[in-house]
C-alpha cells in the first residue's frame, strides 16, 4: 500500500485538475483538457443513472485520475485488456477515450458502480455481486452472456455463487467469462425482483452482518441459498432450459 501511494504521488505531482459537482479529475498536460471534460460529463451522467438505480447520491466528491496509457499499466498493474480500475479512486487510461463517447460512458458507469458498491458495503460485497451489478450498470446487452449460460446449464450447471464470492482471478479465460456472465444475471435477477432500494439496503447490511446469509435474512427475509435456487430457476427459464 505504501509503495502504491508513493507511485501515485509521483505520477500526480505535475497534474492539472478539473472539478464538477461530484468529481475531481486529475490529468497531465493542457492537451487533455477536452478529454477531461468528456470524462467529467460521463461521470456526472453515471452519478445520476446509478443514483436513480440504487437511491444513492453521495455528497463527497470522488477523485478520478486520467493517465497516459503506459503509466496507467505501470501504476495500476492491470492487464492489457483492462479499460479502467477502481481502488478507492477511479483510474482511466487516456487511450481509452479513442474508442468513442459511448465506450467511455460504459466504462465510467461500470467503475462508478464499483465505487458505490464498495462504499455502501464497506468493501464486503461478494465479487460476483460487485462485478454483476457493475455490468448491469453499463446498460449494455451482450447476447453472448445468455449463450454462455445456456451452454453451461446444458452441460451440467453453473458454479455455486459461494465459489464466486472471492474473485475470478484464479480462473482460466473460459471459466472467467462464464463467471462474469453468471454474476451479471444473478445481479440482474436481484435488482428485478427486489428493486434498487432493497439492493442498496442489502449492500449496507453486508457492511456489518457476520455473513452474506445474515445480510440476506436481515434485509430481505430470504436465506442466501434460497435466493440462489430462485435465481437458477429464473435463468433456466430465461435461456430456454426450464423443465
Amino acid at each position: 500500500t505504501v509503495e502504491r501511494l508513493r507511485r501515485d504521488a509521483d505520477a500526480e505531482r505535475d497534474m492539472q485538475s478539473l472539478a464538477s459537482s461530484h468529481f475531481v479529475l486529475k490529468f497531465e498536460g493542457p492537451e487533455n483538457v477536452s478529454a477531461g471534460r468528456i470524462v467529467l460529463n460521463a461521470l456526472e451522467d453515471a452519478y445520476r443513472r446509478i443514483g436513480a438505480r440504487f437511491a444513492y447520491y453521495p455528497l463527497e466528491r470522488l477523485e478520478v485520475i486520467l493517465y497516459p496509457d503506459e503509466q496507467f499499466r505501470e501504476i495500476t498493474n492491470s492487464p492489457h485488456w483492462s479499460g479502467a480500475v477502481y481502488d478507492g479512486r477511479i483510474k482511466l487510461p487516456v487511450g481509452g477515450l479513442a474508442h468513442g463517447s459511448e465506450s467511455v460512458a460504459r466504462t465510467v458507469r461500470h467503475e462508478y458502480a464499483h465505487a458505490a458498491i464498495v462504499t455502501l458495503s464497506r468493501s464486503r460485497a461478494p465479487v460476483w455481486w460487485n462485478e454483476g451489478l457493475a455490468q448491469v450498470a453499463e446498460e449494455v446487452n451482450e447476447a453472448g452472456r445468455a449463450g454462455r449460460l445456456r451452454m453451461a446449464l446444458a452441460e451440467g450447471g453453473l458454479a455455486p455463487l459461494s465459489s464466486l464470492e472471492n474473485g475470478f482471478t484464479q480462473l482460466g479465460r473460459e471459466d472467467a467469462s462464464l463467471a462474469y456472465a453468471e454474476a451479471y444475471f444473478a445481479a440482474d435477477y436481484l435488482l428485478r425482483k427486489k428493486g434498487g432500494y432493497n439492493v442498496r439496503r442489502l449492500l449496507e447490511a453486508l457492511a456489518t452482518a457476520a455473513t452474506i446469509d445474515d445480510a440476506f435474512r436481515q434485509t430481505l427475509s430470504l436465506p442466501y441459498e434460497d435466493f440462489e435456487r430462485q435465481f437458477l430457476r429464473d435463468i433456466a427459464q430465461r435461456v430456454g432450459l426450464a423443465n
